[in-house]
């Protein structure tokens, strides 16, 4: 008999589908269901077939009763509802796809130590509106609010969890700072495959049409941890007076219309909010004229827009405070700015990154692409997975 996977998605994202697909490829060696909430929107999820299932059933004595059908469970980003499911099943074989914001509460311990003042401030007006919103919703929604409004230990959910993938380099070690041992397991979970890869190339082609601008790619969503006020205050400052374009389309849509409201409010035609889920190929077509990405994030964010950018020779700004700034620039080698020199030295958004540079950028992607393999990555992490006690 196959083994039985089950996975659970609790939050909107395309890797949703990149996931299903790998799994379609494998459905001759495992049985795989993916769960998610009836309540959540789609707007990123278009192939993957999903069961769906309320989130007080999510909760309910009978999902827990369903999910020891299964081998192992897979949690694609450990939300409060995910981390509720794991702790009324501590029994069940968990896995942990980490995708950062998911487990960035464990290295900040409060975090809104991630956003600078006037974000910090904004988080707060938001956080208050949804609790506002959440409490005035039907019997049954409420007993659930009351269930996942219990902030999770997540400390704890590490402990519970048998299996644990990172969303970036130098993360375990951040966290076992924090949280010591015992501690999940590494395993491989890779969500690049060879077709994603080949956009790459596509888009090169496609940038040799297009005049190549000194236009800004700022942040990748819709969420505080991109720090947009702050940045879009600093290129007020200095006069910037090229285009800056803003993905918004994926996130928190409160927090999106007060970025978009605010940019519009500054730099008017000049600040292109992207509001509108686009495909991965138009979405990249669309900021491709653009030379300079700047990530305004203290924790791991972005990587595959950083990752696309640099192998198409864009100038990278990340904070030196972000946890990927260090094993990016010192441990790989990519040639990538700190927002820190950009403060000192606002001329680096018009100067062009060296021949030399973009070539090293190029080239680390590629040898990255040669040596993965996603689908004998995954069926290794699985055999490692069932073999385990």
């Amino acid at each position: 008999m196959k083994p039985k996977i089950a996975h659970i998605s609790t939050f909107d994202s395309n890797y949703i589908d990149k996931y299903y697909k790998i799994f379609e490829k494998l459905k001759d060696e495992y049985d795989s269901d993916f769960f998610y909430p009836y309540e959540e929107t789609t707007n990123q999820i278009k192939y993957a077939k999903l069961q769906k299932v309320s989130i007080v059933d999510f909760l309910s004595t009978e999902f827990s009763n369903l999910l020891k059908k299964y081998s192992f469970v897979v949690h694609y980003g450990m939300t409060e509802l995910s981390s509720t499911i794991v702790e009324l099943n501590p029994t069940l074989k968990h896995v942990w796809i980490g995708f950062g914001f998911d487990y960035y509460d464990v290295i900040y311990e409060d975090e809104k130590q991630m956003y600078f003042e006037q974000t910090r401030k904004i988080a707060e007006y938001i956080e208050e509106l949804n609790k506002q919103r959440l409490s005035s919703n039907s019997k049954a929604t409420k007993e659930a609010y009351f269930i996942l409004t219990k902030k999770p230990d997540k400390k704890e959910i590490f402990r519970i969890v048998k299996f644990f993938c990172p969303a970036g380099p130098g993360e375990v070690e951040n966290l076992l700072n924090k949280i010591g041992y015992p501690f999940p397991q590494g395993i491989g979970w890779p969500v690049n495959s060879a077709n994603e890869y080949e956009l790459y190339f596509k888009l090169e082609n496609f940038m040799k049409n297009i005049s190549e601008t000194n236009d800004i790619l700022l942040g990748n969503n819709a969420y505080p941890t991109n720090n947009h006020v702050e940045m879009l205050d600093f290129l007020y400052k200095i006069d910037f007076a090229e285009k800056i374009i803003c993905p918004l389309s994926y996130g928190n849509p409160i927090y999106a219309n007060l970025v978009k409201n605010y940019g519009e409010k500054i730099f008017r035609d000049r600040f292109v909010a992207l509001t509108q889920y686009l495909p991965e190929e138009e979405y990249f077509k669309t900021v491709l004229p653009c030379s300079n990405v700047i990530m305004y994030q203290l924790r791991q964010q972005a990587l595959k827009n950083i990752n696309a950018m640099l192998f198409l020779g864009k100038k990278v700004f990340i904070s030196e405070n972000n946890p990927i700034y260090k094993p990016y620039t010192e441990t790989i080698g990519f040639k990538i700015f700190s927002i820190e020199e950009l403060f000192k030295n606002p001329n680096l958004l018009y100067e062009k990154l060296s021949e030399e540079d973009k070539k090293r950028n190029k080239e680390i992607i590629l040898e990255k692409i040669r040596k993965e393999d996603p689908i004998n990555m995954i069926r290794q992490s699985i055999k490692t997975i069932l073999d385990s006690k």
